[in-house]
């Protein structure tokens, strides 16, 4: 899977999407999620930040 060239893509676009502290924000919003803690653009999400911070462990882990 690490040699899979579409997977390290979006490893770098993971990456890439982080803040300057680590965190990340929703690129874009599924309207009926918009009141959810994951569908603000303008603020860090903790919850996508866990995902994607728990996708790049397993991936450099």
């Amino acid at each position: 899977m690490k040699k899979d060239t579409l997977v390290k893509e979006l490893i770098a676009w993971i990456e890439g999407s982080q803040d300057a502290v680590g965190r990340f924000k929703s690129t874009s919003i599924f309207m009926p999620y918009k009141n959810w803690g994951f569908g603000n653009k303008k603020e860090a999400s903790p919850w996508m930040t866990y995902l994607c911070c728990r996708i790049l462990k397993r991936w450099y882990g």
